[in-house]
């Protein structure tokens, strides 16, 4: 399935990858998916996000201080939790529905439609909406 992604798309899941181990986790969730995202600072869905309003330092302090209170343990590998293989699941189909490749933008799209996850709550907290954000995608894509 990976060989689907762009290189961007699978920077930011690897990036994601490191962003849990960091946290000492031993599983990627949604907001390491988020925390990949915004690793790097021109890709696509940072660029969303900035189109949006918002800032890479606010949605990382969103994640750490949702996170303060978690009592989840880390597994030994390190696999996708349930909400993360959901979010990539619907980014395939945001990039399906647009006819393009899966980018950093539909894996964003899918984190904001997986709804469940943290990384879904901080950028729904955020004020971060779905269509907004699809309309963004499609902006610079250059559809709109």
């Amino acid at each position: 399935m990976w060989q689907r992604f762009n290189e961007e798309s699978r920077k930011a899941v690897f990036y994601a990858q490191e962003e849990a181990q960091g946290l000492h986790d031993g599983y990627v969730a949604t907001e390491h998916l988020l925390l990949g995202l915004i690793h790097e600072p021109n890709c696509r869905a940072s660029l969303v996000l900035e189109k949006l309003g918002l800032s890479f330092d606010q949605i990382r302090a969103d994640i750490l201080r949702h996170r303060a209170n978690s009592t989840t343990r880390p597994s030994v590998d390190m696999t996708l939790d349930a909400s993360a293989k959901a979010a990539i699941g619907l980014c395939v189909d945001e990039a399906k529905a647009m006819k393009s490749g899966i980018g950093s933008e539909h894996l964003l799209l899918g984190l904001i439609r997986e709804e469940k996850g943290l990384g879904a709550r901080v950028l729904t907290d955020l004020g971060v909406e779905l269509e907004s954000a699809r309309k963004a995608v499609l902006e610079l894509e250059g559809h709109a």
